[in-house]
């Protein structure tokens, strides 16, 4: 099925198993900011929200069944390319969003 024909949402990403650790330091890696990652559990989470640390699976992977299915194709490219160019994008958007909000 081409692009044209299919308007629903679909998943396209790695299918790499990434922790949420490794994509905030992989973000900031791209970024170049100083900045660095700190995990809080127990009471000092609590204190901080009010409630306790909810846990989940250990890590994530896109499933991009539905648009191989949908598109015919798959997406071969790596996690940290995809994010990278992702990235790019953004940055540009909001490029563009603050010169014509300046104007």
């Amino acid at each position: 099925m081409r692009q044209d024909v299919f308007s629903g949402p679909v998943n396209i990403g790695s299918e790499e198993m990434i922790t949420i650790n490794q994509l905030a330091q992989a973000a900031i890696n791209i970024s170049e900011k100083k900045i660095s990652i700190k995990n809080i559990n127990g009471e000092e989470f609590v204190n901080k929200y009010g409630f306790k640390c909810p846990v989940d699976v250990r890590g994530r992977n896109s499933d991009n069944i539905l648009y191989k299915e949908k598109m015919g194709q798959t997406s071969n490219k790596p996690f940290k390319e995809g994010l990278l160019t992702t990235y790019n994008w953004i940055a540009k958007q909001v490029t563009v969003t603050n010169i014509i909000s300046i104007r």
